[in-house]
């Protein structure tokens, strides 16, 4: 008990500027947590432009992710009802032999003979 009257007494001792800077220190101490605490919940509260790219990037890939498993799902169950309910395979229709058709019969063309082997018109 004897101790803390004496640290007392000689704190009063000491020059008034050491307790001003023992003082500011522990104030500018205070303050600087203060001010880190609230740079912190700025960040926090506030999303960059990296930031929500990234969040945007999961999203995308969640839905893709989600939309495969939809897929494996459907696959699978048209699997299991294939299974269960076999259907007859259709057999592709067989093949009608081909006739050969008729040549058509058609007269050549010959020249018109009023007109002269020289006039080059042709009758048809």
């Amino acid at each position: 008990m004897i101790r803390i009257p004496a640290l007392l007494a000689l704190l009063a001792l000491l020059p008034g500027c050491v307790v001003a800077t023992v003082a500011g220190a522990a104030v500018g101490t205070a303050v600087k947590v203060t001010g880190t605490a609230v740079e912190t919940a700025v960040d926090a509260a506030t999303t960059t432009q990296q930031e929500a790219d990234e969040d945007r990037g999961k999203a995308i890939r969640k839905e893709e992710e989600r939309q495969r498993k939809e897929a494996e799902r459907q696959r699978k169950e048209a699997e299991r009802q294939a299974r269960e309910n076999p259907q007859p395979v259709a057999q592709p229709p067989e093949p009608q032999p081909v006739e050969p058709q008729a040549a058509e019969t058609r007269a050549p063309i010959q020249p018109d003979p009023q007109s002269g082997p020289d006039s080059g018109a042709f009758a048809g």
